[in-house]
């Protein structure tokens, strides 16, 4: 068996994310701003009205965000997982038979409800189930996945827009990424370690009490999950008054970040609002997830290493530095393209920086409601990555006061992360 070896099955799971993550938000969630021009050019509608589906889509999503912890707690992993996961690539390939706007609304709805399973909260609640030791590592190489993804499918899929058209593409597209991910969340994910006689990564290291041992859970017949958690958490040094602060922050940090990060769409928009080609958007989205892989990477050892107020210190200011060289963008190519690296990173201080966060101070399934609770925060914002950047361009006719905001939005996220994380 796998728990008797020296490869602990932790290690198999963080795999198996990577690759499902990689197919569902690495090649359909990453990539969606790559329709949204050729729809809008196809369809005779203006971009802006496109990238409004974003924000039924992120509302759909924060409403759903309601149920998400209490169908996680209560049912397996593993189908819903599957069965969310299927249902949301099934959303894109409607996307091909939008006869109007308010179907393709409606199908957007639908898309953000579903996205509620997969995006932001099921990654970090499995990694914080299944390992206790190198979480950060773990969580940042899973994480980089959405970046793998959209780096290897945004030529593709840009390839196959410019050659089938929109319509075909999204279906080829959504149809891959279902074939990926669904098989592999079916036969190899496991919710939690006590599901299949272990003990999370590290805990067998670290805390030898025999009360937890896994003969002893058995034995008891226990909610698992909870005895295991309340073995490897320490007592909190929050009050109840702290914890409610603290989540707000948090909750208004993941906002901020998420509108940083969620840039990344208009990349390909960015480059034809240039004069650039749409084969230049699709570039820039590929570096752009350059940056993402990087980030993820690098943040994931760095949390391990130098502990979250560090991480989100040099995360913040080098993605203020990459808005600074889309400033300059306009005059030379190569900030650009540093810029959409920057951006890249991005990914990295909205998607594990707030588990980070939550993990200060709440563990077991408060860790998995607080993290829905901020999740809810995440999708809300969200709804307006594309839809905020498009309008401001529409009415200023460039991009210059969205880089402006967007490192307004970092400055005020770096006044969060040094609060939450003051006593680190």
């Amino acid at each position: 068996m796998l728990g008797k070896t020296k490869i602990h099955y932790a290690w198999v799971i963080m795999i198996v994310c990577f690759i499902f993550y990689a197919a569902l938000v690495g090649m359909l969630y990453n990539c969606r701003g790559l329709f949204y021009t050729a729809m809008s050019e196809d369809m005779g509608w203006t971009y802006s009205s496109v990238a409004l589906g974003s924000v039924f889509m992120g509302l759909a999503a924060v409403v759903t965000l309601k149920i998400v912890p209490k169908i996680y707690i209560k049912y397996s992993v593993k189908w819903v997982l599957a069965i969310t996961g299927a249902l949301y690539a099934l959303t894109y390939v409607l996307w091909a038979f939008t006869p109007s706007l308010l179907i393709f609304y409606i199908i957007c709805a639908f898309m953000g409800a579903f996205s509620a399973f997969i995006v932001y909260v099921p990654l970090p609640m499995i990694m914080n189930s299944w390992f206790v030791k190198s979480k950060g590592l773990a969580l940042g190489f899973a994480s980089l996945s959405s970046g793998v993804g959209a780096a290897i499918s945004s030529p593709i899929v840009t390839g196959w827009i410019t050659s089938w058209g929109w319509q075909k593409a999204v279906i080829a597209d959504a149809a891959v990424a279902a074939a990926i991910s669904v098989p592999v969340i079916i036969i190899f994910i496991v919710g939690k370690p006590e599901n299949k006689g272990l003990l999370p990564y590290g805990v067998s290291e670290n805390y030898k009490d025999t009360t937890t041992s896994m003969q002893g859970i058995k034995d008891a017949k226990l909610e698992n999950h909870r005895a295991i958690n309340k073995r490897v958490e320490l007592p909190s040094r929050y009050t109840k008054k702290e914890k409610a602060s603290l989540l707000l922050l948090c909750t208004i940090y993941a906002m901020l970040s998420q509108l940083i990060a969620g840039f990344s769409v208009q990349l390909p928009h960015v480059a034809t609002a240039t004069g650039l080609t749409l084969a230049v958007g699709g570039m820039l989205t590929s570096v752009c997830s350059i940056g993402n892989m990087a980030g993820k990477a690098a943040g994931g050892v760095s949390i391990d290493k130098l502990g979250n107020r560090t991480s989100a210190i040099i995360g913040i200011a080098v993605t203020i530095m990459g808005f600074i060289a889309l400033l300059l963008g306009e005059y030379n190519m190569t900030f650009f393209i540093v810029g959409a690296v920057a951006v890249g990173i991005a990914a990295f201080i909205s998607t594990m920086i707030p588990p980070a966060m939550i993990d200060t101070f709440s563990k077991g399934d408060e860790y998995v409601i607080n993290m829905s609770q901020i999740s809810m925060g995440t999708m809300l914002a969200s709804s307006f990555t594309s839809f905020l950047p498009g309008v401001i361009r529409d009415l200023t006719g460039a991009y210059t006061a969205v880089y402006l905001l967007y490192i307004v939005f970092l400055v005020a996220a770096l006044v969060i992360a040094l609060l939450v994380f003051k006593r680190e």
